[in-house]
C-alpha cells in the first residue's frame, strides 16, 4: 500500500503567519511613537503592537514545524539523510543569498552616503 505524501498548502498556517507579520508591523510602527493619554495609559493600538515579540517566537515555531514536516514527507534512509540535509541547506542558501547580498550592499551604500 503506497502512502500519498504530496505536500498540500496549509492555509491556516498562512493566516497565522499573516497575523504574526501584522503584529510585528504594528510593533515597529507604533511601539515607540504612540502617545499616552494624560493618565499615562497607552492607546489600544500600542497595547496590541507591544505583542510583536511573541510573533517572532511563533515564526520560529512555524519554521521548525514546516522543516520537520518537509523531512517527514521524504522517504529518507540513513544513507540519504545526510545528502538531503546538505541539499536542503544549499537550496535555502541559494534562495536567500541574493536578497541578503543586495540588502547588505544597499545598507553599506546608504551608510557611506550619509557620512560623506
Amino acid at each position: 500500500m503506497k502512502v500519498d505524501r504530496t505536500i498540500q498548502r496549509n492555509y491556516q498556517i498562512d493566516v497565522l503567519k499573516l497575523l504574526c507579520a501584522f503584529l510585528v508591523l504594528l510593533s515597529h510602527l507604533f511601539f515607540d511613537y504612540m502617545p499616552v493619554d494624560s493618565a499615562g495609559r497607552y492607546f489600544t493600538v500600542k497595547k496590541v503592537g507591544s505583542f510583536g515579540w511573541v510573533s517572532v517566537h511563533i515564526f520560529f515555531i512555524i519554521s521548525g514545524f514546516l522543516m520537520v514536516k518537509s523531512v517527514l514527507n521524504k522517504n529518507l534512509t540513513s544513507n540519504t539523510a545526510g545528502k538531503f540535509s546538505i541539499s536542503y541547506v544549499t537550496n535555502k542558501f541559494k534562495k536567500f543569498a541574493p536578497e541578503y547580498i543586495v540588502s547588505v550592499l544597499v545598507c553599506v551604500a546608504l551608510y557611506r552616503c550619509a557620512y560623506i
